[in-house]
């Protein structure tokens, strides 16, 4: 009995050790704010610029084609989460960023707001220790974001 007990219990205590790396800490979303020219939140469904229900978004796959996000599993089954503002904030998208394929620690996410407009974002990440951490944020090849500059969320002039 108390062999068959010890052979239940060792693999049990045996779990992560401080050598495996089992735990990842995946930080890979991103906010943006949508705005025109004269400060008009485009998000905001009183404006009815955009229609959140239309927005799409893309991933870059290792054959350079965008694959459109579509997993009925998650709850953010289209890869975004329109966030509904608290007290003077503006309304924000929250995107999901390509994680499913990363060449040289970048990915392209891209973001259709309608037929007619579409932005790219490079996300260059952290991988180190089995993590995956957005370092840097590029929107249509302009730097917008550092991890050392928390200034959320970034701010798209349409």
């Amino acid at each position: 009995m108390k062999k068959i007990l010890a052979a239940l219990i060792i693999p049990l205590m045996s779990g992560c050790s401080s050598d495996d790396n089992c735990c990842p800490i995946i930080e890979a979303t991103m906010l943006f704010s949508v705005e025109n020219s004269e400060g008009l939140d485009l998000l905001n469904p009183n404006s009815e610029a955009i229609d959140t229900n239309l927005i799409k978004i893309f991933y870059t796959n290792e054959n350079n084609e965008l694959v459109e996000v579509n997993k009925p599993q998650l709850d953010a089954s289209k890869g975004y989460v329109v966030i509904v503002p608290e007290m003077d904030y503006p309304y924000s998208i929250k995107v999901f960023l390509n994680t499913e394929y990363i060449k040289d620690n970048v990915s392209y996410t891209h973001i259709e707001w309608s037929p007619h407009s579409m932005d790219e974002i490079k996300t260059e990440f952290d991988l180190s220790n089995n993590n995956i951490i957005t370092k840097k944020i590029w929107v249509n090849n302009q730097l917008k974001w550092e991890s050392s500059n928390d200034k959320l969320p970034i701010t798209l002039i349409k």
